[in-house]
């Protein structure tokens, strides 16, 4: 077996191997990674957000001795799973780049020492707008991802997303709808959509660049989905888009007034930090 050198000693020895993972994604990012630190040996380690793989990375990265920076740090404290990976990223990362005040504050709740919290701004507008995949007349902007406990629920949000586009096509005849995160239940919203055939009214697209991805906010008519992009972003690049909010996931969602520019920050920050032993040393009792 490739991907487990002893198997046979496992399977002879100690207990039968059940499954036999053809494609560990996981374990070939942290192998890819594990890699790529013993050849560059990196001064810093930048980690963004909240998704789980970043979670891995981070707890690789803290325990083999990188200083780990972490971007859109303490945005919310809600127990949604993506605000869990975002604290635990947190918890690994010797400087947090908190979004807003709020967020710093968020942070020193969860334990964090406010001296390691620079409030730098968002990042997510600092890019350039592309049109290229703009429709040239009003469309609707359409994200769903799945309801991270229920497939019952994942499937009703389906159904309430059909509806919703039916309604708006009234007045807003062209959509555009990207494909969900991978999250629990994911493939339930990718079936779907494997059976809708584009048109010249309607377009998916599996995943986009940043700046394609902006553009749409921009000029979108109405947003139907569940997003957290359609609470920070949207309503700075497009204010008077139309938000349809899909099922329970972000509903409820509060957003402090948006700060751009962060990027700008960031670099200067990465520039001119002193990576001593204070910061190093997290966790640790310095008395």
């Amino acid at each position: 077996m490739k991907e487990l050198q002893m198997r046979d000693d496992v399977e002879a020895d100690w207990f039968e191997v059940t499954m036999n993972l053809s494609s560990p994604s996981i374990c070939l990012a942290l192998g890819r990674f594990s890699h790529y630190l013993d050849v560059v040996k990196p001064n810093i380690i930048v980690t963004p957000c909240d998704r789980f793989e970043m979670v891995y990375l981070a707890a690789y990265a803290f325990h083999t001795g990188y200083f780990i920076f972490h971007l859109h740090a303490g945005n919310n404290l809600s127990n949604h799973m993506d605000d869990l990976n975002r604290r635990v990223i947190s918890a690994f990362s010797h400087v947090m780049f908190a979004n807003m005040p709020e967020h710093k504050e968020n942070l020193i709740r969860q334990g964090e020492e406010a001296w390691r919290i620079r409030v730098v701004g968002s990042t997510a507008f600092d890019v350039g707008y592309d049109y290229s995949v703009v429709p040239g007349e009003p469309f609707s902007l359409v994200i769903l991802h799945p309801d991270l406990v229920s497939s019952f629920n994942t499937d009703i949000d389906i159904g309430k997303t059909v509806d919703a586009i039916l309604e708006t096509e009234k007045t807003v005849k062209t959509t555009i709808w990207i494909y969900p995160n991978h999250d629990k239940n994911f493939e339930l919203i990718e079936q779907h959509l494997a059976k809708v055939k584009p048109n010249k009214r309607f377009f998916k697209y599996e995943n986009l660049p940043r700046e394609q991805y902006m553009a749409l906010l921009n000029k979108c008519a109405v947003a139907i989905g569940n997003s957290s992009s359609f609470y920070y972003e949207l309503p700075v690049v497009n204010p008077k888009a139309r938000l349809i909010q899909i099922g329970e996931r972000n509903r409820g969602l509060v957003v402090p007034k948006t700060v751009t520019g962060g990027s700008r920050r960031i670099a200067t920050i990465l520039a001119t930090i002193s990576l001593n032993e204070k910061l190093y040393k997290k966790w640790v009792n310095q008395k």
